[in-house]
């Protein structure tokens, strides 16, 4: 499936089985920022969780 001992070791007991059960196959990915969005009662919004710049 192409994780490591150690990968599957860190897994919850439950992903470990469903990765089994339906072989599952690991990929490379990447998380895209999605902003929470909060809008208060006058109808404004606020972004809860700002983007974080990378630092290289």
């Amino acid at each position: 499936m192409g994780f490591s001992e150690k990968e599957i070791d860190t897994l919850p007991e439950e992903m470990q089985e469903e990765l089994l059960a339906e072989g599952g196959v690991k990929v490379d990915s990447e998380v895209e920022y999605e902003p929470t969005i909060y809008t208060d009662l006058d109808g404004v919004q606020h972004v809860v969780n700002e983007k974080k710049q990378r630092k290289n």
